[in-house]
């Protein structure tokens, strides 16, 4: 994870820098208060060792829930240890409620529960042009108005044919959701950088690739980001599309660094022209923290649906930001050009708040399935 580290977002960098120095300037302060102190060393090896049993007991506890490991629903109250733990813990739910093989020793399960793709294309699908969508954070709510509220453009577009809305069950982060949805596999490391075509064997951008598809994959992050530009051709995509491949924009994401969803309209237009493609698209702008910048038009009606929550702000640049996308894919079906082409937007994973409340709002094991052909 840490090569992530300076594809962050610039504010994030900042205060990890800040806390480093605020951490050696304790060491520093301290060891300079207690020079004179004939014990001084042997404290701060004391302190080492307790921090050590400390992380230790956290280890070994957090399987029964206890000391500061609270479970998924309430990680908010997570002391610290949080980003380790929870990825332990999406990880080993993965494995256990999601693969048909719970052998940990496998680094790729088959899923359990059918993906969207198997769903609605099997092993050969019907059009010949293909818009494939993993939309960031895009989860089911409990409230059906909420969604129908996003989709809005759509429902009213003339130029949908057949639009269907379902479910699939979903865990864990995007890549894994990914995986899910292009190989019918899970994750139960994270370590992409080692993937095989021995271990996830034909994908379906590799089958479709032998039934003659053009595959295309679009995502405005950079290449480097979960190694993607590495595996990708290894799951049969042929070209790539990532922040650095695309024209330069001045919309940068705040929320995630690369280049927002409503500028990359046209560079999957472009691809969809072609004859026999299949157009996969991760979207980015909608990940968390959900930033309001991101929002080219923000509308307060569309929180209105979240009855005495019209002020938490985090829910409402959700709703806003998602509205935008689907918005921008009415707007981009409205070319004649684009008549026939078979649309699938999926969700990878629930959406992240930092409230338990708001959490409850949407299922916590799937995501919603859009389907519909360009008339």
């Amino acid at each position: 994870m840490a090569e992530f580290a300076l594809l962050a977002r610039p504010e994030d960098i900042f205060w990890f820098v800040a806390s480093l120095v605020l951490v050696v300037g304790c060491f520093w302060v301290a060891g300079t208060l207690l020079s004179g102190v004939r014990f001084s060393r042997m404290a701060l090896i004391g302190g080492v060792f307790v921090v050590g049993l400390t992380y230790g007991q956290w280890s070994i506890s957090e399987e029964r829930g206890e000391f500061f490991t609270p479970v998924l629903a309430s990680q908010d109250a997570l002391l610290f240890g949080s980003a380790s733990f929870l990825l332990k813990n999406t990880l080993d739910l993965n494995r256990v409620k999601q693969a048909v093989d719970g052998n940990p020793d496998i680094e790729y399960h088959k899923i359990r529960h059918p993906s969207a793709a198997d769903g609605i294309m099997g092993e050969s699908p019907d059009s010949r042009r293909i818009l494939f969508v993993i939309s960031e954070a895009w989860g089911l709510p409990r409230d059906p108005n909420i969604l129908e509220k996003q989709i809005l453009s759509l429902r009213n577009s003339a130029h949908v044919q057949g639009l269907e809305l379902n479910s699939v069950y979903a865990r864990g982060a995007t890549a894994a959701g990914e995986l899910r949805e292009l190989c019918g596999l899970i994750p139960s490391r994270m370590n992409f950088g080692k993937m095989t075509s021995e271990l996830v064997g034909e994908c379906l951008p590799k089958k479709l690739k032998t039934l003659g598809y053009r595959t295309v994959a679009v995502h405005g992050a950079d290449s480097g980001m979960y190694r993607r530009s590495r595996w990708y051709p290894i799951l049969g995509f042929e070209q790539m599309f990532f922040k650095d491949d695309m024209p330069a924009s001045e919309s940068h994401c705040y929320s995630f660094p690369g280049y927002c969803d409503r500028n990359i309209f046209p560079v999957v237009r472009d691809q969809l022209k072609n004859d026999q493609v299949f157009v996969y698209w991760l979207t980015l702008n909608t990940h968390v923290p959900y930033d309001r910048r991101d929002i080219s038009q923000y509308r307060e009606e569309l929180c209105s649906v979240f009855t005495g929550e019209s002020s938490n702000e985090m829910l409402c640049n959700y709703q806003n930001l998602h509205a935008q996308f689907f918005d921008g894919l009415a707007n981009l079906i409205k070319d004649d050009a684009l008549r026939g082409v078979e649309v699938v937007v999926v969700g990878d994973h629930a959406p992240i708040f930092l409230d338990g409340e708001t959490r409850e709002r949407f299922e916590r094991e799937r995501v919603p399935v859009l389907h519909f052909k360009v008339k």
